[in-house]
C-alpha cells in the first residue's frame, strides 16, 4: 500500500539523519 511505502520512506530518512539509533529497528543501506 501507499502508507507502507511513506512509512519505509521516512524510516530511511530518520535512519540517514540519526543512524545507529534505528539501525537496531530497520539496518539502512549502510
Amino acid at each position: 500500500m501507499l502508507m507502507s511505502f511513506l512509512t519505509l520512506a521516512v524510516v530511511q530518512l530518520l535512519a540517514l539523519m540519526s543512524p545507529g539509533r534505528i539501525s537496531f529497528l530497520f539496518p539502512g543501506p549502510r
